[in-house]
C-alpha cells in the first residue's frame, strides 16, 4: 500500500490510525476530533480529581494530627487540674491534722473547784481552731470553731450544744446555744434536739453568741458538747476562760 492511497483513505476532521501486518493492511481506526477532545477532557478531569485526593489526604492527615494534639493538651490540663485538686485537698486536711494535734486538754487551773463535770473525747469527732472573744462593748461572747470529723469513712450526724458557766456551774445561772436550751440537773440538755444540728463528711463551721450574765457572776466555763443522733454523747470540750 503507497502513500497516495493511505492519504487517500484518511478521512477528514479525524485521525486515521492504520494497523500493518508486514506490507498487508489489517486495520484502520478512525478517531474524530469530538472525541479525541472529550478524551482530553476526561483525562484532565481525572487528573484533577487525583490531585484533590491526594491534597485531601494530606489536609486530613494534618488536621488529624492537630485534633490528636489538641486532645492531648486537654488531657494534660485536666490531670493537672485534678492534681492540684488532690494536693489542695491533702494539705487541707494535714492542717486539720496539725491544728488537731495541737489542741489541748482543759486542765482546770488550782484556783477552780472542782467540776461537776468532765470532757469527753471522741475517736470521730474533735473541735479545731476554737476562738472565744469577749465583745468588750457588749455583754456577749462570741465564739467560733471547726467540728472536725476524723473518721472521713462515713458521715456523722447529731446535735450540738454551747454553754456558759459561772465558776460554780449553777445549773440556774447559765447561757446557752441556742437560746431555748434547757437543763436538768446533771447538766445535760432536757431535749438535745433543741441543739445545732450538724451532718458532717469532713468538718463543719459552727458560729455562736453567749449572753454574759451579771458583772460579778460572769461566765467563767464553755462547755461545747455533741450528742448522736439518738441523744447519745459524742464529745464534750470544756474551756475555762
Amino acid at each position: 500500500m503507497d502513500l497516495k492511497s493511505i492519504l487517500s483513505a484518511a478521512k477528514k476532521d479525524s485521525i486515521t490510525i492504520f494497523i500493518f501486518r508486514g506490507a498487508n493492511e489489517i486495520k484502520k481506526i478512525y478517531l474524530r476530533s469530538f472525541a479525541l477532545k472529550l478524551l482530553g477532557f476526561t483525562t484532565i478531569f481525572l487528573l484533577l480529581c487525583f490531585m484533590v485526593l491526594i491534597i485531601s489526604t494530606i489536609y486530613l492527615g494534618k488536621s488529624n494530627e492537630s485534633l490528636k494534639q489538641r486532645v492531648a493538651s486537654l488531657e494534660l490540663a485536666a490531670s493537672r487540674i485534678k492534681i492540684a485538686q488532690e494536693t489542695k485537698k491533702t494539705e487541707r486536711e494535714k492542717a486539720l491534722k496539725e491544728t488537731t494535734k495541737k489542741s489541748i486538754p482543759f486542765k482546770p487551773s488550782s484556783e477552780t473547784q472542782k467540776i461537776p463535770i468532765s470532757e469527753f473525747t471522741s475517736d470521730s469527732l474533735d473541735i479545731v481552731d476554737l476562738s472565744i472573744i469577749p465583745d468588750d462593748t457588749t455583754p456577749l461572747i462570741r465564739i467560733s470553731f471547726l467540728l472536725n470529723n476524723t473518721r472521713r469513712d462515713r458521715i456523722i450526724s447529731g446535735y450540738v450544744t454551747i454553754l456558759g458557766f459561772s465558776k460554780d456551774f449553777d445549773t440556774s445561772l447559765y447561757s446557752s446555744y441556742p437560746a431555748t436550751i434547757k437543763l436538768n440537773d446533771d447538766y445535760n440538755p432536757a431535749n438535745y434536739r433543741y441543739g445545732e444540728r450538724f451532718s458532717i463528711n469532713r468538718f463543719r463551721s459552727i458560729e455562736a453568741t453567749l449572753a454574759n450574765f451579771s458583772q460579778d457572776r460572769k461566765i467563767r466555763f464553755i462547755v461545747i458538747t455533741a450528742y448522736s443522733m439518738i441523744g447519745e454523747l459524742i464529745l464534750r470540750k470544756i474551756t475555762e476562760l
